[in-house]
């Protein structure tokens, strides 16, 4: 194995454009000889063995007699170094060290109730309050990446278990390097781990990375540190059996039979298409130890379409869940409410991955739920972001339908502009003075008589169907849509291998916002899960999804503009399935609809759906967080908008808009007359 990993690390650095096929197979015939070289009972560990070696390993911690290291001893704050034999372990003490432990590992205090200091490799001597070990480890345990740092794993498998194959953690930490693996290392034990946590010593030996705080701890918080370690990432997740795997979606019952329709038929075939790639003894090699470790499994799905008020939709999820438990809530569609699902899925620990929801609840300290973006809640700020103040005797007035969404939306400005200078009323009739805000679906718009006499006029893209509102010919110079997506003539190279595939599928394309997020929701899922190889944890799978998007998003972005330049066009028989004529679908036909020169590919594009750019880290939970400012062109014009702003990214939310909008106003006075792109404007 060893042999084999720095081949994987500099492998994928080669061409782009060179099939990637070949290279993996010859990775993985490498990485099975490596495999096959070594003793047989190096493949015939089990996964029962593994966890026995974890116990072992925690069960001889605490009762083997030693002292650690002289290197241990002089770590800076160490105190109680000294190993003394100990008595096995009962039910009560291992209960208050998984106690102490967990404390120390996500809260950083000690087990005398103080905050953990540490010591930084070549700063001043003295100590600072260091993070805890889940800022870096995650809830998990599974490591992430820092920059180009790999944090590696540290759960029980990984720390304690033997070096055999069958016993190790292999988790591929960064996309962005060829699927770069961990090393295999020692068991850990109690003094080793010691040694590391307190001076930075590796179990081999080595230094660790500066990076890594050297903690003032002792004796005590390591037995609890490896007794709580020891329970992390350690068992199958519910919904993860006989090599399937079930997924469920949620649909609430304001969504229209309409919208319901398409998100049903495009999620059904994306998950079609993967379960007709997954057959007995056939697997995509997405890398060597995936082919060996032979992890594919079959996807399931379930459809929860909830009914009633939203009060009870919890208990219809409880019911759905106690039925057949699921692995995570892929996709799923809201127009109004969303919190019970929210709630649900925190309370039960179940990942919720970026549903197509108009207004997402406040995120708070979800961990569970990841979003594309707030939608018209992130539409109420830019607005506030943009009126800026208001002048004396004027208001602001809102305009807003009648439905949940347009509510939320109506109340989140009110409350933006609570504390500012700006009286906010609904339902009025706006005066010269004026800004009348319209929070309304299309056919609230298409209803609208003569356009009032205010100084101002802003819209919902999101609720109005953006581009495609149906403002009057009369409504349109003087209105300013906020547009959370990119915009039409920019959109086309983002979004062309979704139209490839709906023609692969024989899909119509009928709502392209929507399609586009079940497409990436379903897409990003598989690919955060090839990747996790066997590792199938939920907490792992939130932790990949919010550091990884960044990488994906670039990778991807890349190997689709180079597919597309290449002029790729699929197979004969894949063409014919799709009626399509040959090469129509990759853009080799100069004159086919997905041609290059109509979905032009830049090297610069950054994103792979109807947004921007999607981009997230630890904690954040909203994908895409700006918009735009348009007016819509007469009908029949080229472009169907006029931009009038830069990408806006409002920085102030809630009761912190007041001060700030204060300060801001003389910039945006002497923007909003001409260019009202707000105060806290850039380019996506």
């Amino acid at each position: 194995m060893p042999a084999v990993v720095p081949f994987l690390r500099v492998l994928p650095q080669r061409q782009r454009s060179t099939p990637l096929l070949p290279q993996w197979a010859l990775c993985g015939c490498l990485l099975l000889a490596a495999v096959m070289l070594r003793p047989a009972p190096a493949l015939a560990a089990s996964a029962s063995e593994s966890a026995a070696a974890i116990q072992a390993a925690v069960a001889r911690s605490a009762q083997a007699p030693g002292t650690p290291p002289a290197a241990v001893a002089a770590a800076p704050g160490a105190t109680g170094l000294a190993v003394a034999e100990a008595a096995p372990l009962t039910a009560a003490d291992r209960a208050r060290y998984l106690a102490q432990g967990r404390r120390l590992y996500r809260d950083g205090v000690r087990h005398d109730g103080s905050q953990v200091q540490a010591s930084r490799v070549g700063a001043a001597a003295g100590q600072w309050q260091a993070p805890a070990c889940v800022s870096c480890h995650r809830p998990s345990g599974m490591g992430t990446v820092e920059g180009n740092i790999q944090v590696p794993p540290i759960n029980g498998r990984a720390l304690f278990a033997g070096e055999r194959l069958r016993e190790r953690v292999i988790v591929s930490l960064d996309p962005r390097r060829g699927r770069l693996f961990n090393p295999s290392h020692a068991p850990y034990d109690a003094a080793s781990l010691l040694q590391a946590v307190a001076a930075g010593v590796h179990v081999s030996g080595r230094a660790m990375n500066a990076l890594m705080p050297r903690y003032a701890v002792d004796r005590e918080d390591i037995q609890g540190l490896m007794i709580y370690l020891s329970t992390l990432s350690d068992a199958d997740a519910p919904g993860d059996r006989d090599g399937h795997l079930r997924f469920a979606t949620v649909i609430t019952p304001e969504v229209t039979p309409e919208r319901r329709a398409i998100f049903l038929e495009n999620l059904r075939a994306a998950f079609d298409q993967k379960e007709g790639g997954t057959l007995p003894g056939k697997r995509h090699m997405a890398s060597a130890a995936e082919m060996i470790y032979r992890t594919e499994r079959h996807w399931d799905l379930d459809e929860w379409q909830l009914s009633g008020p939203a009060s009870e939709w919890m208990a219809q999820m409880d019911a759905l869940y106690a039925r057949q438990a699921v692995f995570a809530l892929v996709s799923g569609l809201g127009e109004g409410e969303w919190s019970p699902v929210q709630a649900w899925c925190e309370a039960r620990q179940v990942p919720c991955w970026f549903p197509s929801v108009t207004a997402p609840p406040p995120a708070g300290d979800t961990f569970y739920s990841l979003y594309f973006s707030r939608g018209v809640l992130l539409e109420a700020d830019v607005m506030a972001t943009t009126i800026g103040h208001c002048a004396a005797g004027s208001r602001v007035v809102q305009w807003v339908a009648d439905d949940a969404a347009a509510r939320a939306a109506a109340a989140r400005l009110a409350a933006d502009l609570a504390a500012s200078d700006c009286q906010v009323v609904a339902q009025d009739e706006p005066g010269a003075d004026d800004i009348l805000v319209l929070w309304q679906r299309a056919d609230g718009l298409a209803a609208l008589g003569a356009p009032p006499a205010a100084r101002r006029i802003l819209a919902s893209g999101q609720l109005a169907g953006d581009e495609r509102a149906p403002l009057p010919a009369a409504w349109r110079p003087r209105t300013e849509l906020v547009v959370t997506r990119e915009l039409p003539a920019r959109r086309g190279q983002n979004l062309a291998t979704l139209h490839s595939w709906l023609a692969i599928r024989g899909l119509a394309l009928r709502d392209e916002a929507l399609q586009s997020e079940v497409f990436f929701a379903f897409n990003y899922l598989q690919n955060t899960l090839t990747d996790m190889l066997d590792n199938v944890y939920r907490d792992f799978l939130v932790e990949r999804g919010e550091s990884m998007l960044n990488r994906r998003e670039a990778q991807r972005a890349e190997e689709e503009t180079i597919t597309r330049m290449q002029g790729h066009p699929p197979a004969p028989s894949v063409a014919a399935a799709s009626r399509l004529a040959p090469g129509a679908i990759f853009g080799a036909d100069p004159d086919g609809p997905l041609a290059q020169r109509n979905t032009p590919a830049y090297l610069s594009r950054s994103g792979t759906t109807i947004y921007p750019h999607l981009g997230l880290a630890p904690g954040q939970r909203f994908a895409s967080r700006g918009a735009y400012l348009v007016r819509l062109s007469a009908a029949g014009a080229a472009d169907p908008v006029m931009q009038a702003s830069a990408w806006i990214v409002p920085d102030i939310v809630g009761s912190e808009i007041a001060g700030r909008l204060a300060a801001a106003a003389p910039a945006a006075d002497a923007l909003s007359s001409h260019h009202p792109i707000g105060v806290a404007a850039h380019a996506p």
